[in-house]
């Protein structure tokens, strides 16, 4: 197949400055901004790490752009005008990350699947992911929380963009590994639910045991077939061959033999602590939080009392009236992506392993809910200590998804109504590595691509269901009708999205962006998982190669109706475009005639080439066109996750702080104690 027909990826998504932006004034390049449009977006971001300098990682250091550390942005927008600033997060371990990779040894982190390990100080958390705005029972200003899915949430400064604390302390998160480690490895959710209503926080702590570990390791057969690495089914084929029937009866006898493994292990002198200072035991736990005091929690068991365990990952939580809700999302963040993903190997090793070990995701999603009045009814206990067991109703989905958008009115048999973006044929949690081919034509993929998402290699479904979450049935779906326009669905916004003080009942339309198909990021592996070897695809593979063949599907931005689930309106990005950091903005005086799930502003960010751009449309009318295009030379940064919006900024006065020094105390070895004298100088350098 000729390269010839395909766009240019554009390499400006895969660039970032680590340097803080002062305020500047953003350029009008085309339109006019609307002067109604006022208000602040935030932007957040990944930008390389202590040893990158920055968006593009060395070839020394191939890894995911997501695995970047934290650059938030935010825009000014005000009669008419915009000014754009930026600011590196100077998280404790970031500024560790610095040091170490200063002074080298052990004290050095290095990558290791979606994030960056220290034989002596333990995991980085990049908190790069999502903001979430909040404000408290009794405090006037609006604050704001930046998350991802393996690291405590923090807070920053609305208005400096300066880190100000982590939410809760070291003690009061549950570490997934390394818990002795001056920063643990700790497992929760990109997304916390904030209910302007009720004034909390839900949030997710969980972690994995060793048979959990084993079970993504190599050459193990997982449940149901699914996330089999080449090696996982190589040995189930070798079985059947031997002995019809076998098969089916390997997954009881690993669980077994991890159980009898982990017994083993224990019994030995220190197993034990061994075992508990590697990979605590298998636990999830709902944590509510007032946003001043400590974190409250339960530990969360099925309907049949066992203890509840993420596969992959817990990447969001919403809440309805009655309802919290999660869901085990297609992401992988845990050791499984660091087995998957080598990269300090000689590269023909590597791509050997590699072809035996890495795995695909599940292919399914779960969802979980879990009743807020028996919340209420059930004492909780601070984080940390022993909790309360507490019951989540888990519904199994027939395919993976990262997001959802929850109405939070229950219909009137009690039915909570979700819309789904289901993200079959791509695995975010993967990226273009090095030495990698291209599916379509078996040609190497261009080094320059090295970190990029793999390009989506199907339609998507967007599902509406209606579940009765009280004995998890399913009562109704809805699907929209996949198209070219629902190819790769990715971040959706909506009035309610990013926002503090929108409680809708329902959410109303959503607006969607979708990556297309882009044939210079179609890997090799990620063909033979999600073409080769799928089984519920929507476009068959010859269409593929024929879409690619004649430039690939473009990018688009688009609006779910949800009374009809269709596509009710869309505009289509220019061919190669990568789109993305969607955030709806309500209009400040509504419109008799419109609707108020489409009286707003929609700005979505848009890289083509070597440019960086923000659109701004009427989300009314797509079709049309942006009403505004925004550009500033000086900003640099690549490609962008969740926005936020709050209609004025003031600096945090909240009490509520984690001090790094108490937080840390306990788990800094003597011989590490100047080490972190500098740490803690270089965050509080006047010792304020």
């Amino acid at each position: 197949m000729s390269r010839v027909s395909w766009p240019a990826y554009p390499l400006a998504s895969l660039t970032a400055s680590r340097a803080d932006l002062p305020p500047t004034p953003m350029q009008v390049v085309q339109g006019a901004l609307p002067k109604d449009l006022r208000g602040h977006l935030f932007v957040i971001g990944p930008a390389g790490s202590a040893a990158s300098g920055g968006l593009k990682t060395p070839p020394r250091e191939p890894t995911s752009l997501l695995s970047g550390d934290a650059y938030v942005v935010r825009v000014d927008l005000r009669d008419g005008t915009a000014t754009v600033r930026g600011r590196l997060l100077r998280t404790p371990d970031l500024v560790a990350d610095e040091l170490a990779h200063e002074r080298g040894g052990l004290l050095r982190f290095a990558h290791a699947g979606l994030s960056r390990v220290s034989p002596a100080l333990g995991v980085r958390n990049t908190t790069n992911t999502a903001l979430i705005p909040f404000r408290p029972k009794g405090e006037r200003r609006t604050r704001l929380m930046v998350t991802w899915d393996a690291g405590r949430p923090a807070e920053i400064d609305p208005e400096s963009l300066e880190w100000v604390t982590h939410v809760g302390q070291q003690d009061e998160w549950r570490a997934g590994a390394l818990p002795l480690a001056p920063f643990p490895l700790v497992f929760g959710t990109a997304h916390p639910a904030w209910d302007p209503q009720t004034r909390e926080a839900f949030l997710l702590n969980f972690g994995r045991s060793v048979a959990d570990l084993l079970s993504a390791t190599p050459l193990v057969p997982q449940p149901g077939g699914r996330g089999l690495t080449a090696g996982a089914r190589l040995v189930t084929r070798l079985l059947r061959a031997r002995r019809p029937g076998v098969a089916q009866h390997v997954n009881a006898l690993r669980a077994a033999l991890h159980r009898a493994g982990e017994k083993l292990v224990a019994r030995l002198p220190g197993g034990g602590r061994l075992l508990d200072g590697l990979m605590p035991e298998r636990f999830t736990d709902l944590l509510r939080w007032d946003g001043r005091g400590a974190l409250r929690g339960w530990t969360l068991v099925d309907q049949d009392g066992r203890r509840v365990g993420i596969g992959e990952s817990a990447h969001q939580v919403g809440v309805s009236g009655n309802w919290v809700v999660f869901m085990d999302t297609a992401f992988l963040v845990g050791p499984e992506s660091i087995l998957s993903q080598l990269s300090a190997l000689p590269d023909a090793l590597e791509r050997g392993l590699r072809a035996l070990i890495r795995r695909p995701l599940d292919g399914h999603a779960e969802l979980y809910f879990v009743d807020r009045r028996e919340l209420d009814a059930t004492p909780a206990h601070e984080a940390g200590t022993l909790r309360r067991p507490v019951r989540a109703r888990r519904v199994a989905l027939p395919w993976g998804a990262l997001h959802f958008s929850l109405d939070r009115a229950e219909d009137a048999d009690g039915n909570v109504r979700i819309v789904v973006a289901h993200s079959h044929g791509v695995d975010l949690s993967a990226w273009v590595l090095q030495g990698e081919t291209n599916g379509l034509d078996g040609e190497p993929v261009d080094d320059v691509l090295i970190g990029a998402h793999p390009s989506p290699v199907d339609q998507n479904r967007v599902v509406e269901w209606t579940i009765d979450p009280r004995t998890g049935a399913v009562v109704r779906q809805r699907i929209c009708p996949p198209s070219d326009t629902t190819w790769g669905v990715a971040l959706g916004a909506s009035r309610h999205t990013g926002v503090e003080d929108c409680t809708p009942d329902e959410t109303g339309d959503l607006y969607f962006y979708s990556s297309g198909l882009h044939p210079h990021t179609v890997t090799g592996w990620a063909w033979r998982q999600y073409v080769d070897d799928a089984e519920d695809r929507i476009v068959s593979e010859a269409d593929v190669r024929a879409r690619a063949a004649a430039g690939g599907v473009p990018g688009s931005v688009w609006r779910l109706d949800r009374e009809s689930m269709t596509v009710g309106d869309s505009w289509t990005a220019p061919p190669g475009g990568v789109l993305c950091s969607p955030q709806f903005v309500a209009r400040r005086r509504g419109r008799k005639t419109v609707r108020d799930d489409r009286d707003g502003w929609l700005i979505v960010s848009l890289f083509v080439g070597d440019q960086h751009t923000w659109l701004v449309f009427d989300a009314a009318k797509l079709a049309a066109g942006p009403v505004c295009t925004l550009r500033c030379a000086a900003l640099d940064v690549g490609f962008t996750m969740h926005t936020a919006w709050m209609p004025r900024v003031a600096s945090r006065e909240a009490a509520y702080r984690i001090d790094p020094r108490a937080d840390l105390e306990g788990r800094i070895p003597s011989v590490l104690e100047p080490f972190f004298a500098d740490v803690y100088d270089a965050l509080d350098p006047e010792g304020t």
